[in-house]
């Protein structure tokens, strides 16, 4: 199986990731089978194993927490009466909540969050270029050996947006990202999408997939989950049947 991967050639880049076609990204990526599903969330459920449900819930909610108050609220979501008179989220004089501010924000919580995952350093970079000269807003690699930082997972996020208009550049992102795996491992594609357009009454809608290199010198990709309402998982404590779907360490494994 090491061999085989070894084998592959990893696609040509998608160039500016960002304004990426659907005939730019179909020429290096494809649709993989619902086995292939199968095995992403095995590898994810597997990488949770050693981890009881209530971390996870306290870790998100954390998460959450910090996306209200970016977003002028309390932990619950309810509006800040007093609002923040001082600091980076002071109401006057105040930073402009853009994305930019949200991933900055959020790649820094998470480092703090999550410093280790499967007993190795982890790095959450921001903005880190691929090889195409675009910038993933968050990515995380988990060191492997002295000189080798592994991608398992990373994020690309929008703001004031519709819920599917991330996707086909995360899948971008993806491709371009694919040479830097290790072999005979993949790696996760987290599409964040804050106050969605089409949906008003939501903090947050994700998606994740999974992907790998394949033959034919393209990337193949699975949807794991799909319009995830990550906020009321949290709220509802409804952890337990979705664990897996917020942090990325689940893609750390071998095929």
């Amino acid at each position: 199986m090491l061999i085989w991967f070894y084998s592959l050639e990893p696609p040509n880049p998608v160039q500016s990731p960002s304004t990426a076609s659907v005939k730019q990204i179909e020429r290096w990526s494809q649709q993989l089978s619902l086995l292939d599903r199968r095995l992403f969330v095995d590898v994810a459920i597997g990488m949770h194993s050693t981890q009881i449900d209530t971390r996870w819930l306290e870790l998100g909610q954390e998460f959450i927490r910090m996306v209200n108050l970016i977003d002028e609220r309390d932990a619950s979501g309810e509006p800040l009466t007093a609002g923040i008179r001082n600091g980076l989220f002071r109401i006057d004089y105040a930073v402009k909540r853009s994305e930019l501010l949200y991933t900055s924000v959020l790649a820094s919580k998470l480092g703090k969050l999550m410093p280790r995952l499967a007993d190795r350093e982890a790095h959450w970079l921001h903005q880190i270029p691929e090889r195409s000269d675009g910038k993933m807003d968050i990515c995380l690699y988990l060191e492997d050996g002295v000189a080798t930082w592994a991608p398992v997972c990373f994020f690309e996020c929008g703001l004031n947006c519709a819920s599917r208009q991330k996707n086909q550049q995360a899948i971008a992102y993806g491709v371009n990202l694919s040479p830097q795996l290790l072999p005979d491992h993949v790696a996760l594609d987290v599409e964040l999408v804050f106050s969605a357009t089409d949906h008003g009454d939501e903090l947050g809608w994700m998606r994740l997939y999974g992907f790998r290199l394949v033959e034919g010198r393209k990337v193949g990709f699975a949807n794991i989950w799909l319009l995830i309402r990550f906020l009321d998982c949290f709220r509802q404590s409804r952890w337990s049947h979705n664990r897996i779907f917020l942090y990325s360490d689940t893609a750390c494994g071998s095929k």
